[in-house]
C-alpha cells in the first residue's frame, strides 16, 4: 500500500522501516503489559489471565468432551460457544506466555533490548580470607578487598 501512495522508492523504504519499528515497539508494549499482569500482587489483576484461559479451556473440554459423552448416552446438551474475541484473547495471551517463556530462557540480543540471562550478573567468586574475623578491622579490610578487586571507586570520594 505504501509503494502505491509513496512514489519515492527511498522514502517508501522508510515508511515500510518507520511501520515495522512501530510493530515491534507494540509488542514490546504486550508484552510489558502481560509482565505487569503476572507480577501483580492481586488476584484480581494477576488472576485475570489464568481465569480467561481456564474459561476457554472449560469449554473446550465441555464441547469436546463432556457434551459428546452425555449425547451418546441420550441428554441433547447444547455446546456452548464463546465469543471470537475470547479464543482470540486467549490465543495471545498464550502466545504472550511462549515468547515471554522463550526470552526469559535464551540469549538474545533484539536491538538494544538483552534478554535477561545476558543481564544476569556472575556470581562472583569466593574470596580468600585474609584477616581474622575476629579482629577489629577485619570488615574494614574486607571492603576495601571487594573495592579492588571489581574496580569499584568509594562514593565518599
Amino acid at each position: 500500500m505504501i509503494d502505491k501512495v509513496v512514489p519515492n522508492p527511498n522514502q517508501a523504504n522508510e515508511l515500510k522501516i518507520e511501520l515495522a519499528k512501530l510493530d515491534i515497539k507494540r509488542d514490546i508494549a504486550k508484552l510489558d503489559v502481560q509482565k505487569a499482569w503476572l507480577s501483580n500482587k492481586s488476584p484480581y489483576v494477576a488472576g485475570a489471565i489464568p481465569t480467561i484461559l481456564w474459561m476457554v479451556s472449560g469449554v473446550i473440554a465441555f464441547n469436546h468432551i463432556l457434551a459428546p459423552l452425555l449425547m451418546a448416552i441420550g441428554l441433547n446438551v447444547p455446546v456452548l460457544e464463546l465469543p471470537a474475541y475470547y479464543t482470540d484473547l486467549a490465543g495471545t495471551i498464550v502466545l504472550g506466555l511462549f515468547a515471554k517463556k522463550a526470552w526469559d530462557s535464551s540469549e538474545l540480543k533484539v536491538g538494544g533490548f538483552y534478554s535477561p540471562i545476558k543481564n544476569k550478573p556472575s556470581l562472583p567468586e569466593r574470596l580468600e580470607v585474609k584477616a581474622d574475623t575476629k579482629d577489629p578491622n577485619y570488615y574494614k579490610n574486607r571492603y576495601e578487598d571487594l573495592l579492588k578487586k571489581y574496580k569499584i571507586e568509594e562514593a565518599s570520594k
